[in-house]
Order: structure tokens, then C-alpha cells, then sequence
């Protein structure tokens, strides 16, 4: 006998499967910032940042004619402003699907928020994301820019601009990322972390695609920004699915469940404040991969 032409399905409706669940890339800003566990939300209506102490290090000799104790203070203490923000990432489904209970539903959505939230995080910290009212962000009218180069050379000219100040990290996107991998300019350590081959930490953010610093033209097909700044901190809250409640999710015209998954951030990090400040680390570099 011979096999039908077609393969036989079973009678009634189809199974319902649910698809594998979205994973987040490795080396993000949220990988390589400091995750800071505040111990009240005061922090979700925008804060001062307390900077350190800047300038170049002094060298004494003792024995030199006068006093060792007159030295000279070169700069300040910056205390930049921040604001925080909130990413949000919704979820539509019909009601016959979700059933009568959404624990389901919402735990996937939280899941998927959590796979791509670095990315609006990193879009926030380069380019402020179009908001104005959130404190300096790398791509602002401060940063130093270093000018146009091929991979390797912008690399080096960012490691240069970190040690100038002290130390610091490195942001790129990932197809930056590949041209410095393949010639072994990065690699991770073993706490999972992007280093460079002199120790830098670097972050590869999909939030860094398409950025560039403010007034630059766009960018062409094989161009990238990378960008250097001291270390970052971020704050967080929970995940948060609203509406809690089903029946305020139900939308009875349509049969439709809408709901969304909320975090509220803070990131704190300490850039130039003003374009001659050469005390704290702010730059960007153009990168023809070609």
C-alpha cells in the first residue's frame, strides 16, 4: 500500500505549543554596569551625582626647597544631574487564546522584555533617545570627538582617551564588535564580562545601532560610532505587568488582552561638563569597517 500524498492530521483543533523563550544577549550596558539595589524608590524622581575627585596625579620631591604640602588642586567635583525613565514593551492576544487565567501570558512577556530591555538602556545612555529632560548623555554636545578611522586605530585612539583620565569603559555596536573579535582586540574574561587585550571592559550594545553624536550626519553602510566614558551605574526597579487586573486588560468590543511590561532606570555616570573639560572621560570615534 502505498504512503498518501499528503501527511494526516489529527482531527479536532491544533495543539497549542509555546515557543522557545527569548534569551538576552551577552555583554550589554546591563552586564557591565554597576546594578545598584536602591533601598527606597526616591530615586525615580531624578537625583544629583555625586562625581569624584578629577585631574592629572601630581608628583612631589620632598626634599625640594619650601614645603611638600603646597600642592595644587586642578579640579572639582562634578555633580552631574540625572533623570530616570521608564521602558515599557506590550503584548496584544485574543481572548480565547490567553483563556481564563493570563499567569501565563504576563510571564512570558516579562521574559520577553527582559531578552531586549539593554537595548533601550543603551539607546537612553548614547543618545538621551529623545528625551530632554534626563541629564547628559555620550552623544551630546560635550564629547570629545577623535575623528574617523578603521577599527583597530579607533580602538587604540579609545584606550588612549580612558587612560588620559584614569579608567573607563568601551561602547560599540555588534558588527564593531566582530572586526575587533576576528583580530583578537577583545575577548571575555572569566567573569563574562568583553575586555580589550589591554583590559578595558567593553560593552556590545544592539542600543548602540545607528547612533552617532549630535549634529553628525548619518551614517554610511559600513560605519559605526564607538564611544568611551567612565563607569556607569544603573538603578532599577521590578518588572511590572499592568494592568493587574483581567478584566481592565480585556478589551470585550474586539475579544483582545492587551498588556504591558514596565521598569523604571536611573543611570548615573560621570562625563565632561563642558566640551573643554579634559578631567573625565567623554568621546566618540567614526569607524569605517571597510
Amino acid at each position: 500500500m502505498s504512503s498518501p500524498a499528503f501527511p494526516l492530521t489529527a482531527p479536532g483543533a491544533l495543539l497549542p505549543l509555546d515557543a522557545p523563550l527569548p534569551q538576552p544577549r551577552r555583554y550589554t550596558l546591563l552586564d557591565a554596569a554597576q546594578i545598584v539595589a536602591p533601598p527606597d524608590d526616591r530615586w525615580m524622581a531624578g537625583a544629583w551625582i555625586n562625581g569624584y575627585p578629577a585631574g592629572d596625579i601630581q608628583t612631589v620631591d620632598p626634599c625640594a626647597s619650601g614645603t611638600n604640602r603646597l600642592k595644587n588642586t586642578e579640579a572639582g567635583t562634578a555633580r552631574p544631574m540625572a533623570g530616570s525613565f521608564t521602558a515599557v514593551l506590550g503584548g496584544t492576544c485574543t481572548s480565547a487564546s490567553i483563556g481564563s487565567t493570563a499567569d501565563w501570558y504576563k510571564a512570558r512577556l516579562v521574559a520577553a522584555f527582559e531578552a531586549i530591555e539593554s537595548r533601550g538602556v543603551e539607546r537612553v545612555f548614547v543618545s538621551g533617545d529623545h528625551h530632554s529632560t534626563l541629564g547628559a548623555y555620550l552623544g551630546d554636545t560635550n564629547m570629545q570627538n577623535l575623528g574617523t578611522t578603521d577599527p583597530v586605530e579607533a580602538l587604540a585612539q579609545l584606550e588612549k582617551a580612558i587612560a588620559e583620565v584614569g579608567n573607563g569603559m568601551i561602547h560599540a555596536t555588534p558588527e564593531t564588535a566582530v572586526f575587533w573579535a576576528r583580530d583578537f582586540l577583545i575577548s571575555p574574561d572569566r567573569q563574562n564580562q568583553m575586555r580589550t587585550a589591554v583590559g578595558t571592559l567593553v560593552v556590545i550594545g544592539a542600543g548602540y545601532i545607528g547612533a552617532r553624536p549630535d549634529g553628525h550626519p548619518g551614517l554610511g553602510a559600513t560605519q559605526d560610532w564607538a564611544f568611551a566614558s567612565g563607569f556607569v551605574a544603573v538603578r532599577r526597579s521590578e518588572v511590572t505587568v499592568l494592568p493587574g487586573d483581567y478584566a481592565q486588560a480585556l478589551d470585550r468590543s474586539i475579544n483582545e488582552v492587551a498588556y504591558y511590561a514596565e521598569r523604571n532606570y536611573l543611570i548615573t555616570w560621570v562625563g565632561k561638563e563642558d566640551p573643554s573639560d579634559t578631567d573625565h572621560i567623554q568621546a566618540g570615534v567614526l569607524i569605517n569597517r571597510t
